[in-house]
């Protein structure tokens, strides 16, 4: 999406950019909060 909005701003669907925004953001936090709270690793992970 990046891409898309730096180079492509004549073609940008704002309800797609405001369907991320209200719908996709807030999980992603509640994602990297919780990979930050147990970082580092105590052990290697499991492959």
């Amino acid at each position: 999406m990046r891409n898309r909005l730096v180079h492509g701003y004549d073609e940008i669907d704002i309800e797609v950019v405001w369907s991320v925004a209200a719908n996709e953001i807030r999980p992603l936090i509640e994602v990297l909060e919780a990979a930050c709270a147990v970082w580092p690793l105590r052990e290697p992970p499991d492959h």
